[in-house]
């Protein structure tokens, strides 16, 4: 696969584990990256526990709430950016289980004398980055894939990017 500039499958480790609490402490530590058949009391410790499986199960209203929270920390924060909550549907495994979807909002930017393109780069490089994608010549910022504990945060982030941006 070398020169291969699309992401491959390289390997593939198995790694058997026969208690519950086990296979679960695997994946919260990162030791594992996918478990199955775990038992049912132990998948709403791991909601609690694991963030990604905590934004899998999150009912679109609450998703929708974060992206309001965030829209009204973006707007309030930054000048020249224009924030909106559009309705989306999130991709469940990055594409790891084709046609499968969830129900999501995003923010969507717009960044006055910026690029989506543009805008969509500085947020990749920000420190911590910030993953978005453009779509319609906006830059989405899909709730369902943010851990927003303190929205202000990544409106600070984005203030930051913007005024780092002098092109």
């Amino acid at each position: 696969a070398a020169g291969n500039s699309l992401p491959y499958l390289d390997e593939i480790i198995g790694k058997p584990k026969r208690e519950d609490s086990v296979r679960l402490t695997a994946l919260r530590t990162g030791q594992v990256q996918l478990i199955d058949a775990m038992a049912y009391a132990d998948l709403e410790q791991a909601r609690g526990d694991i963030p990604a499986l905590a934004l899998l199960a999150a009912p679109a209203n609450a998703i929708q709430a974060q992206a309001e929270r965030l829209r009204d920390a973006l707007t309030s924060m930054t000048n020249g950016l224009a924030a909106t909550v559009v309705p989306q549907a999130s991709e469940v495994g990055g594409g790891a289980l084709p046609g499968a979807s969830l129900p999501t909002f995003a923010v969507a930017l717009e960044a006055k004398g910026r690029s989506a393109a543009v805008l969509e780069r500085l947020l990749r490089l920000g420190r911590p980055p910030i993953i978005a994608r453009i779509q319609d010549d906006r830059v989405l910022l899909d709730a369902r894939t943010l851990l927003m504990e303190d929205p202000a945060e990544i409106a600070r982030i984005v203030g930051e990017v913007l005024g780092a941006d002098r092109t």
